[in-house]
């Protein structure tokens, strides 16, 4: 009889675990990490006044120390192809990184100016 409710018991709790998460994901909305190199606090400034204006997204959240971007969109209004664009029209340029990958490791320097910005 106790094994008969722990199996029970073990059968929700697993069909818990996979219902969850589809249902934390809207319907019609998908998440995309993008891989940005960001060297600086203004690079993830840019990012966070620009891109959560673009049509169709969500929510935004930017990753210095990884130099990722995750945006939640509406799969009705944008698309990833759009989001890339619209990070090259601020000067960065955007790699999605698939499902369960890391960022690739770079090295290189921020491609604008801190002298104004940085104080010493």
């Amino acid at each position: 009889m106790k094994s008969t409710y722990f199996r029970l018991i073990s059968i929700l709790f697993v069909c818990f675990l996979t219902i969850v998460p589809a249902m934390a994901q809207k319907k019609g909305q998908k998440k995309t990490t993008f891989h940005v190199e960001m060297d600086c606090q203004s690079c993830v400034n840019t990012i966070e006044k620009n891109i959560p204006w673009e049509k169709g997204v969500t929510d935004l959240k930017c990753d210095l120390k990884t130099q990722t971007v995750e945006v939640t969109y509406k799969t009705s209004k944008t698309n990833d192809s759009i989001l890339i664009d619209a990070f090259k029209k601020i000067g960065k340029e955007a790699v999605v990184i698939p499902e369960g990958e890391k960022a690739p490791a770079t090295h290189e320097n921020c491609s604008h100016d801190h002298k104004s910005e940085h104080k010493h």
